[in-house]
């Protein structure tokens, strides 16, 4: 008896997936992401720039308003999100006791007053006639520029307050001048502006919810409750005292367990675990998750397993921080920039000289020469990393407009760009007030030697005299 071949099922489809068909599902924009990583660094140190400028570039040519190599952002920008925890996560990790001991002075005494004085400057410019100054002098439109609210002004002004780590600490490696008084200055200065983005990271999304109920309930016609921004700040704060008494008790506890495993691929999946547990946690409690990767940062900075954590993270984090560069890029709008080109250069100017300014002034009352004054402003001048992270938090809670966000961006990545002919610049300006200082000293020394010169000719002469009589 032959079976009928009319009776046998039909094969099933095939259902595993080939390696072409996964790269597939990961998208176009991921393999166009790895090539460009795989050329960035290589090409950057090539040309001894930072890699940070080679990602923001890139992003900018394969973006969607360059040459459209990146075509859908969504899933990139949420792999680059994670990137900015593990940045906020490094940064925690390197705020150890030792160094904050060590730069103490520049970090609390002139990076305090140089956050807070710069937050303010930027803060009022618009109410003091800024934004008039770019409609009339630079054309700029008034929606473009037009700020009517106070958190909209806080929000500008602590994010270009903020300036490049990555590019001034490679300058300063590069110059040898990691030691210098510029240095020290400019380290303490850095270290506190890592701090200062704490603060802002509690305060602003409790201020906006509590600005979004007080609007609900205004639209409802009824009376915001008074409690509610306590509530949300008791919250918070009782939040983060569970997650940093958990940290000081429980953290080391987990981390000897696994390290005594000794699995390597166990540990790095602890920290990765801790990065993003601790940024799950104080999201829902009303925080950003970056604050919660901070935390996680200081918990482990002061524990044996901190180089241990900083060497396993390092490839996810230059992995990822390149997709939150390449992303940044790529949002770039380069028709609103060309469109707008004068108004960008206004707030370009305004940026880079009121840094330079207070920065440089208030570096001569801690013991800084004017040179080196001059050379630490101009080298914090330009905008910086963090300032990417506060302006994707205003974004993602609806603080500023869409378009004044995108134009915000494209001045701080060309500050950012600027920031090697910036420390130029101010390497030549406090050369030539070091042969001005210098000059002056010698005509002060030759007239003073003149003086003396002439009374001892005439103390010569008297005594000639009296000796002739």
């Amino acid at each position: 008896h032959r079976p009928s071949t009319l009776a046998r099922p039909s094969p099933l489809p095939h259902r595993i997936p080939s390696p072409l068909q996964s790269f597939d599902g990961l998208g176009q924009d991921a393999i166009v992401f790895l090539a460009a990583t795989v050329a960035v660094v290589p090409i950057c140190k090539k040309l001894d720039l930072s890699p940070v400028l080679g990602f923001l570039a890139a992003g900018v040519v394969l973006g969607p308003y360059g040459l459209k190599g990146l075509k859908d952002l969504s899933d990139l920008d949420t792999l680059g999100e994670i990137g900015i925890l593990f940045l906020l996560f490094e940064q925690g990790l390197e705020l150890t006791v030792e160094r904050l001991q060590s730069l103490f002075k520049f970090a609390f005494g002139l990076g305090t007053l140089q956050v807070l004085l710069t937050t303010a400057a930027f803060c009022a410019v618009p109410f003091l006639g800024g934004s008039a100054i770019l409609e009339t002098v630079f054309g700029a439109s008034h929606e473009l520029v037009e700020i009517g609210k106070l958190d909209e002004a806080f929000v500008i002004g602590a994010a270009l307050a903020l300036s490049s780590s990555a590019f001034v600490l490679k300058i300063l490696q590069e110059k040898g001048q990691l030691g210098s008084p510029t240095g020290r200055a400019a380290l303490g200065v850095l270290l506190l502006q890592d701090i200062a983005v704490v603060p802002l990271l509690v305060l602003l999304p409790i201020v906006e919810l509590q600005n979004t109920v007080a609007t609900a309930a205004a639209d409802a016609t009824a009376a915001a409750p008074p409690q509610d921004l306590a509530t949300l700040f008791g919250t918070a704060m009782g939040g983060l005292t569970a997650l940093l008494a958990f940290g000081y008790i429980g953290l080391p506890k987990i981390f000897n367990a696994v390290a005594g495993a000794r699995s390597s691929e166990t540990f790095i999946a602890l920290c990765l675990l801790t990065v993003a547990a601790a940024g799950s946690f104080t999201k829902t409690i009303g925080l950003s998750d970056t604050l919660g990767a901070f935390i996680a940062g200081i918990l482990l900075a002061e524990t044996n397993y901190r180089t241990q954590v900083e060497a396993d993270i390092q490839p996810f984090r230059g992995i990822l921080l390149g997709l939150f560069f390449v992303t940044t890029g790529a949002s770039v709008d380069l028709p609103l920039l060309g469109q707008e080109w004068p108004t960008a250069l206004g707030v370009l100017i305004g940026l880079i000289s009121i840094k330079a300014v207070i920065t440089g002034g208030l570096a001569t009352r801690f013991g800084l020469s004017n040179a080196d004054a001059v050379r630490t402003g101009l080298l914090l001048s330009g905008g910086g990393e963090f300032a990417f992270v506060v302006l994707n938090l205003a974004k993602n809670l609806e603080v500023l407009p869409f378009e004044q966000t995108k134009l915000l961006s494209g001045v701080v990545v060309v500050s950012m760009a600027l920031t090697p002919a910036l420390s130029s610049f101010g390497d030549k300006a406090a050369d030539y007030l070091d042969e001005k200082e210098l000059r002056e000293k010698s005509k002060s020394k030759w007239r003073k030697n003149r003086v003396e010169g002439g009374a001892t000719q005439m103390a010569l002469a008297g005594g000639g005299a009296g000796a002739g009589a």
